[in-house]
């Protein structure tokens, strides 16, 4: 959609505030001389007077966020092993395209860059939902009531994602690890990935784990769950990464 396009398609809304409707969530709205394209909370695309866009995802890497970019502006945006790009480049937030669809601020790093950190974060994960599973063997990680008032942090929680980054970088560099010593340390992300798996009745979930655990059996409901977790932080962490928030972990 051209500045231009968008331009009338706003004269035709009869409330300005709300905006022109584009689809399901979707609306045209007016940001001075520019105009965005609003998916939910997120201005996705902003088409700006001078036919240039700006990118943001706001971290929901989902299929219809990336749907309504590349119908809303002149990119491709693809995905593949999990990272979107744009061509060769590899997406951010907030980055600026052209008319024809081409990134105007090339980053620093290339695609290639990215599938190795994301390969490392990946095989990290993999490592720490086992280790994980290992140390909680013949464990009884108590009641459900003892962890309610909790609150499970925002996959996009950037205190949460450096926590969990430092703990998976020294627990899997760790042949034993130090679970044993801090058991309420390794039985939250147990908790947090029941939370975040979305089943109805997580109390009744977290009992099964409990029984399974305690019988020296490996839970497959702890498994999936830890594994959701794990798969809607993993690009947050590459992209912290990236921008030099957290260590890649080689050093």
């Amino acid at each position: 959609m051209t500045h231009e396009e968008a331009t009338q398609k706003f004269k035709r809304c009869r409330d300005k505030t709300n905006g022109y409707r584009l689809g399901n969530n979707t609306r045209l709205q007016q940001r001075g001389r520019a105009f965005a394209v609003r998916y939910y909370d997120t201005d996705v695309v902003m088409i700006r007077p001078d036919n240039t866009y700006r990118l943001n995802s706001d971290k929901w890497y989902t299929v219809t966020t990336k749907e309504r970019i590349n119908r809303f502006s002149p990119c491709r945006l693809s995905q593949t092993h999990g990272m979107w790009h744009i061509n060769s480049v590899p997406y951010t937030d907030r980055m600026l395209i052209d008319s024809g669809g081409n990134p105007i601020h090339l980053p620093s790093y290339t695609i290639d860059d990215v599938w190795k950190i994301k390969w490392r974060v990946d095989k990290l994960f993999s490592k720490f939902v086992k280790h994980i599973a290992k140390a909680a063997k013949y464990q009884d990680i108590g009641q459900w009531s003892s962890y309610g008032p909790r609150k499970t942090p925002s996959h996009t929680s950037r205190s949460h994602l450096a926590q969990l980054w430092d703990t998976i970088l020294v627990e899997t560099s760790m042949i034993n690890g130090k679970w044993g010593s801090d058991s309420d340390h390794l039985f939250k992300w147990i908790y947090f990935s029941v939370h975040n798996a979305g089943w109805r009745n997580k109390q009744l979930v977290f009992n099964m784990i409990r029984c399974d655990l305690m019988n020296g059996k490996d839970s497959r409901f702890m498994l999936d769950g830890l594994r959701i977790l794990a798969r809607r932080r993993k690009q947050h962490i590459v992209n912290m990464i990236l921008a030099g928030e957290l260590s890649d972990g080689t050093v």
